[in-house]
């Protein structure tokens, strides 16, 4: 389940790789700052939601459709 869950989280910060860092915060709602720490490896500890509202941003900067 760990592993699942890292495995998740370091795709996360893969994607984010690909995007400016304000694009991600205009688009998830989550501070600069804290978009920059992750996305750097800064904060290694981002809430669920944080993470979350950032996935849900880049899914819809690269065009993902959810059902």
């Amino acid at each position: 389940m760990y592993k699942s869950i890292l495995d998740t989280i370091f795709n996360l910060t893969e994607r984010m790789k690909r995007h400016k860092t304000m694009d991600i915060a205009r688009a998830s709602g989550v501070h600069r700052n804290t978009v920059r720490s992750i996305k750097n490896g800064v904060n290694k500890n981002p809430s669920v939601d944080t993470l979350n509202a950032i996935h849900k941003a880049l899914d819809s900067m690269e065009g993902v459709e959810h059902d």
